[in-house]
């Protein structure tokens, strides 16, 4: 294993190991396997909460991230419909007709506003 420099852990019990592994030699993925079923172990040992925390937190990206991937979807499709291209507005900012931030708020605007 591996120490870099200051490290967390320690306060609540677990010290996250650093394992070294390359996958195309299969080096180390044992090991870190291992390594990923002790801290498992540990959070449905040590408590429920912090089971329970660990899972909203992963939950909650993940909610995060499909509402971003949809939302986006969604627009991309309906400025499709209308006719309107990403190209279109890449040019726009590089001919300094508009920056992102504008053109996002009016893409915004127009179709949730």
């Amino acid at each position: 294993m591996i120490e870099i420099g200051c490290r967390r852990g320690g306060s609540n019990g677990w010290e996250p190991p650093i394992i070294e592994t390359e996958a195309l030699k299969s080096r180390g993925i044992e090991e870190l396997h291992d390594a990923i079923v002790k801290h498992r172990n540990y959070l449905l040992s040590s408590s429920e909460d912090k089971w329970k925390e660990v899972l909203e937190k992963r939950i909650r990206i993940q909610l995060i991230e499909t509402l971003k991937d949809q939302a986006f979807r969604t627009l991309l499709d309906r400025m499709e419909a209308r006719g309107d291209s990403l190209d279109e507005l890449v040019e726009k900012i590089i001919d300094k007709e508009s920056d992102p931030y504008s053109l996002v708020q009016e893409i915004i605007s127009r179709e949730l506003g």
